[in-house]
């Protein structure tokens, strides 16, 4: 489903509208143009916020162990598919 978009200055004009569509799917508010904010429900906003720490960045020195560990078999196990 495709974002939809109101103007900032809509928001005292179609309060009821714009709260109706984001509980269907996220809604941009652009101010000149712009995208400027996003109102959304509070189920999507928890889901994103959940799904925010499932990711996470690390340098190879700073590795877990149990995650190089992992990281290492599935190379290991990948060349070995190759071969």
């Amino acid at each position: 489903m495709t974002d939809r978009e109101f103007r900032a200055s809509d928001l005292t004009r179609k309060t009821c509208e714009i709260l109706h569509e984001a509980t269907i799917a996220p809604i941009i508010l652009t101010n000149h143009g712009k995208p400027r904010h996003v109102v959304m429900s509070v189920e999507e906003y928890e889901r994103l916020k959940s799904a925010r720490t499932l990711h996470k960045a690390f340098k190879t020195d700073e590795l877990p162990q149990d995650l190089r560990d992992e990281l290492l078999s599935g190379i290991d196990a990948q060349l070995d598919d190759d071969h």
